[in-house]
């Protein structure tokens, strides 16, 4: 019985002060005079302020007050901020025409104080926004932006949870760093031609955001930009773009298609790391290098282009890229790094080039469909477990004399079936040279040169590995002259 009179006068309590939400107009002749108009027992009971005047320091500490309270819509169109009056938040002041530091910011954004704000219209005079100015606002659906602004702060709408759209205008020139980084409910947005950059993390972990556009304006995508944008599908980066930086769609999981124009230069590392629903991506000529990581944990990416300006792979570059299942490695690169291609476990095929000078430890650990490989006489160095459990490895070929270095378990963990092939009369020099462990043969390499593993218009020719003629397809390595006049190496079962 008391839970039902409870109840009862919960409900007639919540009637009462929905009776007394009050809609306020209010103009203030002089800055800092807002706090003397409005009586005390009104406070808890505005909702909907509309303000004239000037405003300063001390009236946006007094509106800071009414947002903890029930303010929700909150319109400054005709209001100007000006300089002066007491310090709003921590050591901020107010200054002309500019919407200052946190000056809506809500340190206090747990549920048990919430911000109450939900909408507001800025000022028309306001011509800048500035660090984290509506930071934390969890409640925060709707925001006018006037033409007047040029610029928005890094971490103004950080943490706005509850932000679905926004309008940018077109005065606007530059966006910070953060500036809706956690913003989980925006689903589009549209940056206006005059913004030349998206800062670092400018729309970090915007879980909901499906559509953007970048405009021609912008020359570069800065770092996490949209790293954790899981609902993003697809996107086009204009031809203005030169550089995109580390992480910047990291965590993009639901990316399926991406055009990288050929005005990119650089991509930095783990650029596109995480984007398992990547099937292809091509990267333009002008790209020198592919930094550490960029495409690790892109399990679904089926085909990669690398062009011949790329001079480097960093590390785990490839990793777990597991339906990869061939890649040809430009003459331009010198060495493949550590865990380049770990546990590509779909990967078949790869070109060495005689280019490489080394091949780093867990360089190819765990890539399970791998068959055979040709390692080019200018390799001095194979780390350790550079093909640890590549257990259908059976074959292979080394073109050097000189035995190249090779670190622990290089070649472990792979089917007793494996055979090295070694350069005729290096016999000695290798099994001295720790390669002793494994199964040593000695052969001729052959002189046919331009071997590849693509694909072919009809057999003219089968060779041995040491280039011998052959009547047809023999067990293991065969060279394959095609009737274009190609040739290629293929494993025979």
């Amino acid at each position: 019985m008391r839970k039902i009179y409870l109840f009862t006068f919960m409900m007639l309590l919540l009637v009462h002060l929905k009776g007394q939400a009050q809609q306020i107009t209010l103009h203030v002749e002089r800055a800092g005079t807002l706090h003397g108009m409005i009586n005390a027992s009104r406070l808890p009971y505005i909702t909907d302020l509309k303000l004239t005047g000037e405003l300063n320091g001390t009236d946006i500490s007094f509106i800071r007050t009414l947002v903890k309270k029930n303010l929700r819509f909150l319109d400054l169109s005709e209001a100007r901020i000006v300089e002066g009056g007491a310090i709003y938040y921590s050591n901020y002041r107010t200054s002309n025409d500019i919407i200052g530091s946190y000056m809506f910011y809500n340190p206090d954004y747990s549920p048990i104080s919430p911000c109450a704000i939900s909408k507001i219209n800025l000022p028309n005079s306001v011509t800048g926004i500035e660090e984290g100015a509506f930071k934390s606002c969890t409640r925060l659906t709707d925001i006018n932006i006037p033409n007047s602004v040029t610029s928005i702060g890094p971490e103004t709408f950080k943490s706005c949870t509850s932000l679905t759209d926004i309008n940018i205008p077109n005065s606007v020139t530059s966006i910070g760093e953060r500036a809706f980084s956690g913003c989980t409910s925006l689903t589009d947005i549209n940056i206006p031609n005059s913004v030349t950059s998206i800062e670092w993390a400018t729309f970090y972990s915007c879980t909901s955001l499906t559509d953007i556009n970048i405009p021609n304006s912008v020359t570069s995508i800065g770092g996490g930009a949209f790293s954790g944008c899981t609902s993003l599908t697809d996107i086009n980066i204009p031809n203005s773009v030169t550089s995109i930086e580390r992480g910047a769609f990291s965590g993009c999981t639901s990316l399926t298609d991406i055009n990288i124009p050929n005005s990119v230069t650089s991509i930095g590392e783990r650029a596109f790391s995480g984007c398992t629903s990547l099937t292809d991506i091509n990267i333009p000529d002008a790209v020198k290098s592919i930094e550490p990581e960029t495409f690790s944990g892109c399990t679904r990416l089926t085909d990669i282009n690398i062009p011949n300006s790329v001079t480097s792979i960093g590390y785990e570059a490839f990793y777990n890229c597991t339906r990869l299942t061939d890649i040809n490695i430009p003459n331009s690169v010198t060495s493949i790094e550590r865990s380049t291609f770990y546990s590509c476990t779909g990967l078949t095929s790869i070109n060495i080039p005689g280019s490489v000078t080394t091949i780093g430890s867990n360089a190819f650990y765990d890539c399970t469909s791998l068959t055979d490989i040709n390692i080019p006489n200018s390799v001095t160095s194979i780390g350790e477990q550079a093909f640890y459990n590549c257990d259908n490895l059976k074959s292979v070929y080394m073109n050097a004399s000189t035995p190249p270095f090779i670190g622990s378990q290089a070649f472990h963990n792979i089917s007793k079936d494996l055979t090295i092939y070694i350069p005729r009369g290096s016999y000695t020099a290798y099994w001295l040279s720790y390669w002793g462990n494994y199964n040593l043969v000695e052969y001729d390499p052959t002189d046919i040169q331009g071997v590849t593993t693509s694909a072919h218009n009809g057999v003219e020719k089968y060779f041995s590995i040491d280039g011998r003629p052959l009547p047809g397809p023999c067990k293991g390595v065969n060279i394959i002259q095609d009737t274009d006049g190609k040739t290629r190496k293929a494993w025979i079962p």
